[in-house]
């Protein structure tokens, strides 16, 4: 019989396939990083602003915006630029093209079109600052550019690239990572053996929590993106705190607890079974189980592990 084929495997094989194994994992954690930086939606990276903050004109918008998905522009107009407690919002044409507008705060008053832009305007008061919100959707995928000013004043270019998403990819991450480390929090807490024996009723329990949970987690997004980026949120989450218990042994122990001997050369430690809300069926049945005892004075040594399992070493028979 010769030995096993993992055994046999070349060197060299080995090391590609360990390669291509961490160029995708880094592959999922640049994309799920980049959700967390904002470059698929909102955040650090997608926010931006057009002019210097608190001059004549400027505005606040995201670098980064969705496909068909909602995103504000908020334009902040100073006091000089009204006149006769009028101001005129004037929009060049690529904008109609390339985004939807749904709603205008305040609502302009009047709006006109000439040759290369639309004018809005609004009834302000006299001598106040103002600002002016466009909510807005892109029309398509990819870059916008456009021009948004004051008629007969100053003007800036606004860009965006849209990406063919219709959800903020930052919340199903959060919402992702929140999910996972409360429940892991939870299960923690409620002890190791919650879920070592299930029932009907810790059946039950289950169903309702992972209907829950899934409900926490999609919002009212089925997409296709906002699964996969929810799969990459978990998994990636999961195999983090692999190799942080794997380097750090504390971490090990606080996560997933330590063994626990509940029986020592045959004598129960009942304080111990009490924590850990083992009785003596639990401890029986296992012994049934796992070593077709008969009764607990067969027990020599008995061990809950850290999944909840309880180990169970019978006594040796030394006759003969």
């Amino acid at each position: 019989m010769g030995d096993l084929q993992v055994a046999e495997m070349a060197a060299p094989t080995w090391r590609r396939i360990a390669a291509i194994q961490k160029m995708g994992l880094a592959l999922f954690l640049l994309l799920l990083l980049a959700g967390l930086a904002g470059l698929l939606g909102k955040g650090p990276l997608s926010s931006t602003r057009a002019g210097e903050k608190d001059s004549l004109l400027w505005a606040d918008y995201c670098r980064f915006v969705r496909y068909h998905g909602p995103t504000e522009i908020q334009i902040h107009l100073g006091a000089p630029l009204t006149t006769n407690g009028l101001v005129q919002l004037q929009i060049s044409k690529e904008f109609a093209a390339e985004m939807e507008i749904d709603h205008v705060q305040p609502k302009p008053i009047e709006i006109t079109g000439g040759a290369d832009s639309f004018v809005y305007a609004f009834k302000v008061r006299t001598n106040e600052t103002v600002q002016i919100t466009l909510q807005v959707q892109p029309n398509h995928f990819g870059k916008l550019n456009y021009q948004i000013g004051v008629a007969g004043g100053p003007s800036f270019s606004l860009k965006h690239f849209a990406y063919p998403y219709r959800r903020k990819s930052m919340d199903s991450i959060i919402r992702g990572l929140i999910i996972y480390l409360f429940l892991l929090i939870v299960f923690r807490f409620a002890g190791r053996r919650t879920l070592a024996n299930t029932t009907n009723f810790d059946l039950v329990l289950l169903l309702i929590i992972s209907e829950v949970t899934q409900q926490a987690m999609v919002d009212n997004d089925h997409s296709v993106t906002n699964g996969v980026l929810l799969i990459l949120t978990l998994v990636m989450t999961t195999l983090g705190l692999s190799q942080l218990k794997q380097r750090f042994p504390r971490v090990r122990h606080v996560l997933e607890g330590m063994p626990v001997v509940i029986v020592s050369q045959g004598k129960l430690r009942r304080e111990r079974m009490d924590e850990l809300r083992v009785d003596e069926d639990e401890l029986l049945e296992a012994a049934r189980a796992t070593q077709g005892l008969e009764s607990l004075q067969e027990v020599k040594y008995a061990v809950v592990e850290p999944n909840g399992e309880i180990t169970i070493v019978p006594k040796r028979n030394e006759k003969g």
